[in-house]
């Protein structure tokens, strides 16, 4: 995308405007998505240290994670479901 408006800056001015063509979903999507790069990285690093983190865990932990935000549930539902 930086590349096309690079050319559009460089082209002469007869040119104008269809310098740069681009389908009217792209410049939607473009428009709507306003993550920048850096974002995306951060994502990524944060998405793969939860992995990793997930990964470490035993099976009781992995339990309690998925009781608690993957079915809703609170700890205090938790603990008397272990104390019964």
């Amino acid at each position: 995308m930086n590349d096309l408006i690079k050319r559009m800056k460089t082209r002469s001015s007869t040119d104008g405007n269809d310098a740069l063509s681009l389908h009217n979903e792209v410049e939607i999507d473009s428009l709507s998505q306003d993550i920048s790069l850096e974002s995306l990285f951060c994502n990524k690093c944060d998405y793969e240290d939860l992995r990793l983190a997930l990964k470490n865990l035993n099976e009781e932990e992995k339990e309690l994670i998925d009781f608690i935000f993957f079915k809703n549930n609170t700890v205090q539902i938790y603990a008397t479901l272990l104390l019964v």
